[in-house]
């Protein structure tokens, strides 16, 4: 995953919610990692591959970088809408206004490595969200390099958008609803990492971290990493 941007243009201070409701936290996160689940199974399933050690999914969005629905929003507001009063109206105006920068993850399996008499991890399979075709497409390098298509639209633009759903209700769970309103030329973009060991067990207690601009949770078995920040919009 990308670095942390370094431009001084780009604003990492937000506001936390004053409340943050853990209970809605967690159910959230357990549909970000349902939806990987599903993913990772899926990918293995059809590429034939039995075993494998480890996912890792790469997801990066951008709020506001919908041009469309950002002139939606705006329109509602200059009516007198109060998009974080209206919860409903507010939070489906995100969804619409967020786009995938891109997603795309990977599979690991051990491999004997032969000079230094040891096993190591090797990328078994390779998936991204084709922008342009809204197909999810797999490069298998298990024996053989292939290609297959995951999931073909509309089943992978429903897939996609459950993830990128799930992504963003975390951030909605942990930020101030005020943040994510009303941003005049400014994006939010969103990266997050999320890595599932298959063949580790879960703990009971997973380990949470939230700060003004990053969000950490691990359970052995799912480690999330999310940072964000505020980046100027392009001048048309």
């Amino acid at each position: 995953m990308n670095s942390q941007p370094s431009d001084k243009s780009s604003e990492r201070t937000f506001r936390l919610s004053e409340n943050i409701d853990r209970r809605l936290l967690k159910y959230d996160i357990e549909k970000l990692k349902d939806s990987l689940n599903k993913f990772s199974q899926k990918t293995l399933e059809k590429a034939g591959i039995s075993e494998a050690e480890l996912f890792v999914a790469d997801i990066g969005l951008c709020l506001g970088c919908n041009k469309d629905a950002n002139e939606l929003i705006n329109k509602l507001m200059t009516q007198g809408h109060n998009l974080t009063t209206y919860s409903y109206i507010g939070i489906f105006g995100i969804y619409s206004k967020t786009v995938y920068h891109h997603l795309f993850t990977r599979i690991y399996s051990n491999k004997y490595d032969i000079i230094y008499d040891r096993y190591t991890l090797d990328t078994a399979i390779w998936c991204e969200l084709d922008m342009r075709s809204y197909k999810i497409i797999c490069t298998n390098y298990n024996d053989e390099i292939k290609k297959f298509t995951l999931y073909d639209p509309p089943q992978s633009y429903l897939f996609s958008e459950d993830i990128k759903k799930s992504t963003l209700d975390i951030l909605f769970d942990i930020l101030d609803p005020r943040e994510l309103t009303n941003k005049d030329n400014q994006d939010i973009k969103i990266l997050a990492r999320v890595s599932r060991y298959l063949k580790k067990q879960r703990e009971e207690n997973p380990k949470i971290s939230i700060k003004e601009s990053e969000f950490k949770y691990n359970d052995n078995v799912f480690d999330i990493y999310m940072f964000w920040y505020r980046s100027p919009r392009p001048k048309l």
